[in-house]
């Protein structure tokens, strides 16, 4: 029976991260800087994968609160204006499980390989920001 089995430990989640990092960037077709806007914000002047009309972006969060460190990793459309929206938002602890974060890493239990999952739960974290958005 084929099953997943999420990683926990704190090397086994780095290494993901950093497979999915440096295999999104060496498959893209270009990297370019843009402000990347989400609900209740905007992060300026990142540098970002593009594909097609698609785009990456990975970085980390600056919150000194344990409960809310985590791995970002943003996908959206790609546009040349000089702006870009996240379509879509799996962020990832660094060790372990935390419910509030909706994304994790899993091994395949036959092939070894591993995968990026969300959890499906939307969440936000405040007002104007969630499930009624989507």
């Amino acid at each position: 029976m084929t099953m997943f089995i999420m990683l926990e430990s704190r090397t086994d989640i780095a290494a993901a991260q950093n497979s999915l990092k440096s295999t999104l960037e060496a498959q893209s077709d270009k990297t370019v800087k843009r402000t990347i806007g989400y609900p209740g914000g905007h992060t300026p002047d990142q540098w970002l994968s593009a594909f097609g009309n698609q785009w990456f972006w990975s970085g980390k969060t600056s919150k000194q609160d344990p409960s809310a460190r985590r791995s970002l990793n943003w996908f959206g459309f790609y546009s040349d204006e000089a702006g870009v929206d996240i379509t879509v938002e799996i962020n990832t602890v660094p060790e372990g499980l935390n419910n509030r974060i909706g994304g994790f890493f899993a091994r395949h239990s036959e092939t070894g390989v591993v995968y990026l999952f969300h959890s499906a739960r939307v969440g936000g974290g405040r007002k104007g920001v969630g499930r009624k958005l989507f």
